[in-house]
């Protein structure tokens, strides 16, 4: 698919700043995908300015990445990833505290148009000179319109109509809506994107008269914004138009998410046979068969969805359900950037929370992640990142893949570590080294109750030895004064056995004289 487009962002005739942002990535890139970004930030002119920008720029980055190879799910993971980069930019900056923004994402991948939105910013599309919403509101006039409390023309002089139901930055978890089904565009039809500066002030008519005219797409983005300034420019105005130039579909498939009230996209003709063409019994024959054929063909959708075997719903997320012959792999990516401020400790334990909630605490495994420099397209094993990287930069971050609700590890971090050889989830480990450290301290308790029982009985014997020695108890001898009176003792011995050698000596001298 061939693609021409032209996107224009301005501040409006009342508004001080542009809270508005647009970004694109377009071909040739490594993916091969075309991304179309626009957002309306709220929360005053700094906050709401920061929050669409961090919007357009984390999604960005999402796709020029490592997306999700589902276009859905990668739509639905890069809004989801820039909620959290605007929530967290709130909480760590209390002046942005509030901030949000709207955000419809068109991309485009091997000929086929997927899109997602969050807010009150729309997507159109226009066909053989019609024009068709392909987004439908979050907000609470929208909410009106379907409960059938006021029409589509009301809803844009509500006095409430600038009230959403869903928005990023407002909370750290977001409903993002994904078209489930790719929609197929032929040569000559044209993409919208725009924010309600432009669509508030005029209506689907007045912008499908642009559309129409036979200028190039700079002229009819111009026009449409001069023609919102001429209806007041109150607000900042944002039109981002996409021109299909070349595509091998020859027909238009999509789904109408125009309210049921709103004849803004009917064509002259049909209003003129409505009201003044007299019918003829042809007419009334055709419409007969006509209608036949949809129930007919409402009759077999019905059977083929209450037939277990004629085919297989695979659910890919809360949002988004693809109709497959058989099951595919789910497969999913999740990220964490570092921001100012965040250590690596920080980002281990971000990285952990957000896996946690998708796949469970006992199944996180803390050899799968990879890291990767800002702006580097070269993975650094998870190895190297704990040995070797000391300190984050701004836009460094931890990514993992999940395929069927398991962590896949790379082929890069399963060569050995001198440190850390083992793959092992994050959990058994800490249990394990828990339990070493329990171990550890009772056995460091033990010894230490065992020398407190030798000090105590140390002390219980001197103080007994004292207090005999101060009521007269002899107190025992030391080991010197015992070998002295040992060796006392042998002196007085051998001198006594002299003396009695002597005076036997004696006697015997005295006997052989008396002989």
């Amino acid at each position: 698919m061939k693609l021409n487009y032209f996107s224009k962002t301005v501040v409006g005739l009342v508004r001080k700043a542009n809270e508005d942002s647009i970004g694109s990535i377009t071909k040739p890139n490594k993916l091969n995908i075309n991304v179309r970004i626009v957002c309306d930030g709220m929360g005053g002119h700094i906050g709401g300015a920061k929050a669409s920008k961090i919007a357009v720029e984390s999604i960005q980055e999402y796709f020029t990445n490592n997306p999700n190879p589902v276009p859905q799910l990668a739509l639905k993971e890069a809004i989801t990833f820039a909620n959290i980069q605007i929530y967290g930019s709130a909480q760590a900056e209390p002046e942005f505290k509030g901030m949000g923004t709207t955000c419809t994402v068109l991309l485009e991948i091997e000929g086929l148009i997927y899109i997602a939105h969050v807010g009150d910013s729309r997507i159109y599309i226009h066909t053989d000179k019609k024009l068709y919403r392909i987004t439908k509101d979050h907000s609470y006039v929208q909410e009106l319109v379907d409960k059938g409390e006021i029409t589509d023309q009301q809803m844009e002089t509500h006095p409430k109509k600038n009230q959403l139901t869903r928005a990023l930055g407002i909370s750290d978890e977001v409903e993002v809506e994904v078209v489930s089904k790719p929609i197929l565009a032929k040569t000559g039809d044209y993409f919208m994107l725009c924010s309600d500066g432009l669509n508030g002030l005029i209506n689907d008519r007045m912008i499908n008269s642009v559309l129409k005219t036979n200028v190039s797409i700079e002229t009819m983005v111009n026009n449409l914004i001069t023609m919102a300034e001429a209806a007041g420019g109150h607000d900042n105005i944002s039109v981002d138009l996409i021109q299909v130039l070349e595509s091998e579909h020859i027909r238009t498939q999509f789904v109408n998410k125009n309210n049921e009230d709103l004849v803004d996209t009917r064509t002259q003709q049909i209003v003129i046979e409505k009201q003044f063409k007299k019918r003829k019994p042809l007419y009334y024959i055709k419409n007969k068969i006509v209608l036949s054929s949809i129930l007919l063909g409402l009759f077999f959708v019905g059977y083929l969805l209450l037939n277990d075997n004629a085919l297989h719903v695979e659910e890919l997320s809360e949002d988004v359900k693809v109709i497959e012959k058989k099951p595919v792999n789910r497969k999913d990516t999740i990220k964490v950037i570092a921001i100012e401020g965040w250590g690596k400790d920080k980002l281990n334990n971000e990285l952990f929370n957000k896996v946690s909630k998708q796949v469970g605490k006992e199944n996180y495994c803390k050899d799968c992640p990879l890291f990767f420099r800002e702006g580097k397209d070269k993975p650094i094993s998870i190895h190297k990142y704990r040995k070797e990287i000391k300190e984050l930069g701004v836009g460094d971050y931890l990514i993992v893949s999940v395929t069927n609700g398991k962590i896949d590890i790379p082929e890069i971090n399963k060569a050995k570590n001198e440190d850390n050889t083992e793959n092992m989830f994050s959990t058994e480990i800490v249990r394990q080294e828990k339990e070493k450290r329990e171990a550890l301290k009772k056995q460091a308790e033990k010894k230490r109750k065992e020398r407190e029982k030798d000090s105590l009985d140390k002390q219980k014997k001197d103080n007994t030895m004292k207090i005999g020695f101060e009521v007269g108890i002899k107190k025992p001898d030391s080991i010197k004064s015992v070998k002295k009176k040992k060796k006392t003792e042998k002196k007085k011995k051998k001198k006594n056995s002299s003396k009695s050698n002597l005076e036997q000596k004696e006697n015997d001298t005295i006997s052989s004289k008396k002989e």
